[in-house]
């Protein structure tokens, strides 16, 4: 039986108002965050956020898609920042560093959030099809980056959508190393010389 079946076999679970739906999500973040959601089951995170097995799929879903649910405000509230760091900062540079610095303003700000981004949300479940929040930090990117060849200050003989999928993963790989302990690695200043014309 497949997940799926498995999941339309369930009894509908519990009604939840929204103050226990958020008790519920926060506590899974709590539990995304402290390490890999594979090597839990359905039924621990049911227990760790307080709800019956039914209940957790009427509002969270499957495992596969149990991350996105929980994550998604967070991940909006990450594409806003970004989206307002890129509109306030002037020039380029200012403007892609401003978008990077609310990566790590965000990864510091909600630990477990960040923790749980990047422990759940792997390459391998990134589907060009889905409005996911790697291609959405990289649209932002992309943009500062053709208004910078536009202007002159990025050269145009690169390929921006390239360079933006560079400078996102540059900051993805500080953004890990910050989360496991490591010394922060910051690879923009290396990446810029590459870009700037």
């Amino acid at each position: 039986m497949t997940a799926m079946t498995q999941a339309q076999a369930r009894p509908p679970g519990l009604a939840l108002d929204e103050d226990a739906r958020e008790r519920a999500r926060l506590s899974l973040l709590a539990l995304l965050g402290s390490g890999p959601l594979e090597s839990l089951g359905m039924r621990e995170a049911a227990s760790a956020a307080g709800l019956g097995l039914a209940t957790l799929y009427k509002y969270f879903g499957p495992k596969e898609t149990l991350p996105h649910a929980v994550l998604a405000p967070e991940l909006a509230g990450l594409i806003e920042d970004m989206d307002r760091a890129s509109r306030t900062a002037v020039g380029v540079k200012a403007r892609l560093r401003a978008v990077l610095d609310a990566m790590v303003h965000f990864s510091e700000a909600q630990p477990h959030a960040a923790s749980a981004l990047w422990r759940h949300l792997p390459y391998s479940l990134w589907d060009e099809a889905d409005p996911d929040w790697r291609a959405q930090r990289q649209r932002i990117v992309a943009h500062i980056i053709r208004n910078g060849q536009h202007d002159g200050s990025v050269r145009k003989d690169l390929d921006g959508g390239a360079l933006a999928g560079l400078i996102v993963g540059a900051a993805d790989a500080g953004l890990a190393a910050r989360l496991s302990g490591a010394p922060p690695v910051d690879l923009f200043d290396a990446l810029w010389p590459l870009a700037a014309r």
